[in-house]
């Protein structure tokens, strides 16, 4: 073979694997999963797989020839830009960088890109270059790390701690969390177990618990637990955990985290304190409740209440306030103690709407001041110098004030609301027990009233005699039932005013001699005009009342006495203070003026009886008497004699023809010739 055959076979040789080679090239370039392209030094795409094609979402014929900056952004453009200026320059640039494509639809995609420069084979300059579709990998790296961004700000702001152990119980993480709970930084915490962080006693305490916990892998939920803050305090965490395992399942530790419940433990505990007391305070107030219950009367639940209360509950005073209407004072009804019986017998009073008590009193609520001390216009009682404290509490029936209960304390601010809840609650019971105890006094005294009443009752029925009976009825009001002065006036029709019929020896004392009272006055005055009863609490403060001479009665009761509709007068009682009277009092004197109503007309009704039975029997005696007449003349003369005896007064008789006795003549004398008359003896 000539040498020349052998260069032609070796050039075909060359040519044929160029091709496989080009070939192989090719299939390799056509079937990667990364966009190839090669762009001229206009920027022209001039080669391309499909897999660009996919990528740019367009065919091959729109890529082919079209400008690579193009499918840029105008940020990528400008990154081209700039890469290729200072590729001009001779500076390095870096041979991988991304960019945003904009694909024929306008979604923009992210792509990582490599290029690199060739010639070809006429020394013209190709840029070569690998693009990747890194869209997903991009927002899927975007997304954990917003994730791990979101994960750690939760982790450095939540309140708790958040940490990671091994299978030993070592920390493999800690959130900065830890320093503002224990005071360490996460580095001094980290290759430390928990047991580190606690007090000797509460390792060994809570040893046996982790170790189990660990065997068995199991969550752990809400232990409390005693750390040392790195100051030395003891701090109360709450921790919870759960197992974490690798992604082939291996146990490798736990994740937890860890809270401060130190004040939420301090709290607890502080309202198991305050249960406990409160059971205490319960009870306490459950048997005062039971023995004021079981007093047999008003003084008995005062002394109860101060003894038992002050006792009890250990106050340094307590006592017992009434508001006194007529000085507007609070009035000490019971106090404890020597310091008690003292102001007792002092009569001890505060002023109404003033002060602790006055103002409790004057609203109706609780009033604490709990340090007396920062009241420069306080002043404690001579008998109590050691006062700190006060508070009064008001003693109410529905929106009735009966009382204030008030309690000292020799220490500032050991009085509290919780004693004012408590004492509160006691005062309803105090309430209760006083209006018990006032019914039961109220019946017990309406029994013996209507007693009495039953007793004058009878007792008037039976007199006849009018003055003697209204004066028992005053002497009863007086004597029995124990009102201060009463008087029974009786109304003068002609007069048209009212006399004294009736009065115990205080009320003839008080009125002026002669005394009538108009019946257009006073409450006397109207009770007769309407026929009702009329109650007068403070004359004082009432301008109907009228005054007797000096006397003007603080508070009164004016009864009508009526007969048949008909006023006939008044049963007057009188006090020596205001405000004594109640609707049970009038009741007793209703009851009383019905009772002298009835007795009157009793009385009256049993005077027309007698009078009219000896005029029947005067009648019966005369007709006897003329029965033994026979003369016509000598009957008529007997009949007028014996009349006018009977009647005390003249009596005539005429005779004569109905003409004769309707002309009437008369005689010289002035008399009829046939008249007779009783002054002649009837002769």
């Amino acid at each position: 073979m000539t040498d020349k055959q052998t260069k032609v076979n070796q050039q075909m040789q060359v040519e044929r694997e160029l091709r496989e080679n080009e070939a192989r090239f090719r299939s390799i370039v056509e079937n990667s999963q990364s966009g190839i392209f090669i762009v001229d030094e206009k920027y022209e795409f001039i080669y391309i797989n499909d897999m660009l094609c996919r990528i740019l979402g367009r065919s091959h014929e729109e890529i082919i020839g079209l400008d690579f900056r193009s499918i840029l952004d105008e940020e990528s453009k400008q990154i081209v830009a700039d890469r290729y200026a200072r590729s001009q320059k001779g500076e390095d640039t870096p041979p991988r960088y991304e960019f945003n494509i904009v694909r024929k639809d306008g979604e923009k995609r992210r792509v990582d890109m490599s290029v690199s420069m060739i010639r070809d084979i006429e020394g013209r300059p190709r840029s070569v270059g690998q693009a990747i579709d890194i869209t997903e990998r991009k927002l899927a790296e975007q997304a954990i790390q917003e994730s791990q961004k979101r994960f750690q700000g939760m982790v450095e702001t939540i309140n708790e701690w958040v940490w990671e152990v091994d299978t030993t119980g070592t920390y493999t993480y800690v959130s900065p969390r830890v320093k503002d709970l224990l005071g360490y930084e996460p580095e001094e915490v980290l290759g430390k177990t928990p047991f580190h962080l606690m007090p000797p006693e509460e390792a060994e305490r809570l040893g046996s618990v982790f170790g189990e916990l660990i065997s068995q892998q199991a969550p752990l939920e809400n232990l409390e637990n005693v750390n040392q803050h790195k100051d030395g305090r003891l701090v109360i965490l709450e921790t919870s955990s759960v197992p974490i395992y690798d992604d082939d399942g291996n146990f490798i530790g736990y994740r937890g985290t860890d809270r401060d419940i130190t004040e939420q433990a301090q709290m607890e505990q502080q309202i198991r304190k305050t249960l406990e007391r409160r059971g205490e305070q319960l009870r306490l107030t459950t048997e005062i409740a039971q023995d004021i219950g079981a007093a047999p009367g008003l003084e008995e639940i005062y002394e109860r209440v101060v003894t038992l209360v002050k006792e009890r509950f250990g106050y340094y005073h307590t006592q017992i306030f009434r508001h006194d209407i007529e000085k507007n004072d609070m009035v000490v009804i019971e106090g404890y103690g020597t310091a008690g019986q003292k102001m007792l017998a002092a009569e001890h009073s505060l002023p109404y709407g003033k002060g602790v008590v006055g103002t409790a009193a004057a609203t109706g609520e609780p009033v604490l001041a709990s340090d007396v001390t920062t009241d420069p216009n306080w002043v404690p009682h001579p008998d109590m110098p050691n006062t700190k404290g006060e508070l009064a509490v008001p003693i109410k029936w529905q929106n009735e004030v009966l009382g204030i209960l008030d309690v000292q304390s020799d220490q500032a601010g050991a009085l509290t609301e919780e004693d004012q809840v408590v004492l509160m609650g006691l005062a309803g019971q105090i309430a209760s027990a006083i209006m018990s105890a006032q019914a039961k006094d109220i019946l017990e005294r309406q029994a013996a009233q209507l007693t009495i009443l039953n007793r004058t009752g009878r007792n008037v029925a039976s007199i006849l005699d009018q003055d003697e009976l209204l004066q028992r009825a005053v002497d009863a009001l007086s004597n029995e039932l124990g009102y201060f002065q009463a008087a029974v006036m009786l109304v003068d029709t002609e007069a048209n005013d009212l006399y004294v019929a009736a009065a115990t020896d205080n009320f003839w004392e008080i009125i002026p001699d002669g005394f009538r009272q108009p019946l257009n006055k006073g409450a006397i005055g109207k009770a007769a005009q309407i026929g009702e009863t009329v109650l007068i609490d403070d004359a004082a403060n009432n301008p109907l009342p009228y005054r007797i001479g000096k006397w003007l009665s603080p508070s009164s009761v004016s009864t009508p006495i009526k007969v048949g509709g008909r006023v006939i007068g008044i049963l007057e009682v009188e006090a020596e203070s205001t405000w004594a009277f109640d609707e049970n009092d009038i009741s007793v004197t209703e009851t009383m003026a019905d009772q002298i109503a009835i007795a009157i007309e009793n009385a009256r009704l049993l005077e027309q009886v007698q009078t009219r039975a000896r005029r029947e029997q005067t009648l019966r005696e005369i007709t006897a008497r003329v029965r033994t007449f026979t003369d016509p003349d000598a009957i008529v003369r007997a009949t007028v004699r014996e009349l006018g005896t009977v009647l005390g007064r003249p009596t005539f008789a005429r005779l004569g023809s109905a003409e004769e006795l309707s002309q009437s003549p008369e005689d010289k004398n002035g008399q009829s010739t046939n008249d007779l008359s009783s002054q002649n003896g009837g002769e």
